[in-house]
């Protein structure tokens, strides 16, 4: 027999977070990050399949700590087609060399699309959350779809958005609010 009344989720619609931002004056930034399946990555000679891959908001850097080893947080996903990869896809896909400003491809849905390299980050054994790259938001492909006007108008039904809030110094998250960021 089904279960009815207030379970807890960790996902929401893909509009929720964006609007908390506008309309909840506490949180300072507001951050999504949209899931990917495994995707074919071309570099040189080199190609593989990978899981773990990211989409998100160019602020995800602003709510989640990462140590950068290549690039920086403030401008790591501002272009479209910008990818941060973990050090252990770096060495996987360079070995030993820099990834920085380096052109990878990433075959999504069947079209390959070219992602420049704009940061390296630290793997983190210690998160929840340990995805193998981030792609920004505005790039082609699979995230041209993720920021469309239909899904992000979407308020109820797909629940599939993981989304961080940042809250403003000196502020704290009432423990009776019901919005599940």
């Amino acid at each position: 027999m089904p279960r009815y009344g207030n379970d807890k989720i960790a996902t929401v619609s893909p509009p929720i977070a964006s609007v908390a931002k506008i309309e909840i004056p506490e949180i300072e930034v507001a951050a999504r990050i949209f899931p990917q399946v495994t995707n074919l990555i071309r570099y040189e000679d080199k190609m593989f399949y990978e899981d773990g891959g990211k989409i998100s908001d160019s602020t995800i850097f602003d709510v989640l700590t990462y140590t950068f080893t290549e690039g920086s947080p403030r401008k790591a996903l501002t272009d479209p087609n910008t990818i941060v990869i973990t050090d252990k896809l770096a060495k996987k896909i360079f070995g030993g060399q820099p990834a920085l400003n380096k052109i990878i491809s990433i075959t999504q849905d069947s079209a390959a699309i070219n992602f420049k390299v704009t940061g390296v980050v630290k793997d983190n054994p210690k998160s929840h959350f340990r995805p193998a790259y981030f792609i920004a938001l505005s790039s082609d492909g699979s995230a041209f779809v993720m920021r469309s006007e239909g899904l992000n108008n979407e308020w109820a039904g797909i629940q599939f958005v993981t989304a961080y809030v940042k809250l403003r110094a000196g502020v704290t998250w009432p423990k009776q609010c019901l919005i599940p960021l």
